[in-house]
């Protein structure tokens, strides 16, 4: 009997090994997987990246002509150059891509038709949000590194009022949709203006107020360095940071030198101190 059980145990721990090697295989495998997908994302971007910067060349050239639809393609392209420099980490890029695709959308003629209206204000709300939401990640970035602010001159300060802005803004174009929409379209916008109320409460509400007394307060946060932000300033997208980086340049610049994406989409996401992602809240259009 203690023969059999020797013998048992033996067969137990051979098949033990083999399930054992089977998971390593399998684990081996998924890894492979993975990697292969994250090249292909990667190469994705890339040729994303080239073709968007083909088309800006093509249409800065076209704007030369005094073309409207021109003028709308550019802006439309420098919105998803900053889309990809968003979903790529790359904030401080993705908001001059934001502010000249603003600068561009908002300066051209509008169209007799309303749901072409209606689809511009809609795009141009969607741009206004996400240069908040990079505003935002950037000022928590500088929050955690003061260093990093240097070379733009930025501070907490003007960056939460500059994010601020954004938000009103996008609230602003919103509410001007009202009068363009569908009765089902109104039940829709009306939820995004609530949610974008909230928002805009949630960074300038009492509550708000506070936790920025706090952390003026709080030496190991204090940037100290440059001039705060305006609340007067009422004209939003001028650059308050002082260099041609950071702040809105001229769309009619065309000598202007373009920065290669740095591909790190699949790194993570930077958090902001407490934790917490911040919440991008989508204007669809």
């Amino acid at each position: 009997e203690d023969q059999e059980d020797q013998e048992d145990q033996e067969d137990q721990e051979e098949e033990d090994g083999e399930d054992g090697d089977e998971d390593a295989e399998a684990e081996g495998g998924d890894g492979k997987e993975i990697a292969a997908i994250k090249e292909q994302v990667l190469e994705d971007l890339e040729i994303a990246w080239e073709n968007l910067e083909a088309s800006r060349t093509i249409f800065e050239k076209e704007k030369e002509k005094e073309d409207n639809e021109a003028l709308v393609m550019l802006g439309r392209v420098h919105g998803k150059l900053g889309d990809l420099q968003k979903m790529n980490g790359n904030h401080l890029e993705a908001i001059v891509d934001y502010k000249k695709a603003l600068s561009i959308l908002e300066a051209t003629q509008q169209s007799a038709d309303i749901p072409a209206q209606l689809s511009s204000k809609r795009r141009i709300a969607d741009l206004y949000n996400s240069l908040a939401v990079c505003l935002l990640s950037v000022k928590s970035e500088v929050e955690r590194n003061p260093e990093t602010a240097k070379s733009s001159e930025a501070t907490v300060d003007n960056l939460e009022a500059e994010c601020v802005r954004a938000y009103q803004k996008c609230r602003d174009v919103l509410l001007s949709c009202l009068d363009l929409a569908s009765e089902s379209q109104k039940e829709e916008l009306s939820e995004l203006v609530e949610e974008f109320d909230e928002t805009i409460e949630s960074l300038t509400g009492e509550e708000a107020k506070l936790l920025e007394q706090e952390r003026k307060n709080a030496p190991q946060t204090t940037i100290g360095f440059k001039s705060e932000a305006s609340s007067s300033s009422s004209a939003f997208g001028t650059s308050a940071f002082g260099t041609s980086s950071f702040g809105t340049s001229s769309f009619g610049s065309g000598s202007e030198e373009r920065k290669q994406p740095a591909v790190n989409v699949l790194s993570v996401k930077r958090k902001c101190p407490d934790g917490n992602q911040p919440v991008e809240k989508k204007a669809k259009v």
